[in-house]
């Protein structure tokens, strides 16, 4: 995985901690998964809940899907059309 990849306007990221040391703006933590709204030179605007922030670059990640406990994921190959 690309440490930076690129991402289009329109898609849902993840924040993380960042390796340049970019702090956070206040309001977003590791872990929130936002959606990009615009794109600057070294910073990217997102929107979450209906509020926008200006993150570094660094501090986003492609968003990591989660398991819900106790929701069963159907193995491939078993779904009938």
């Amino acid at each position: 995985m690309k440490l930076n990849p690129e991402f289009e306007v329109g898609e849902v990221v993840e924040i993380q901690a960042g390796p340049a040391g970019c702090a956070l703006p206040y309001g977003l933590g590791v872990g929130f998964q936002v959606r990009l709204v615009a794109v600057e030179a070294h910073h990217r605007i997102v929107e979450r809940e209906g509020r926008e922030w200006r993150v570094c670059v660094s501090n986003l990640q492609p968003r990591q899907l989660r398991r819900l406990p106790g929701v069963a994921v159907p193995a491939a190959g078993r779904c009938r059309r």
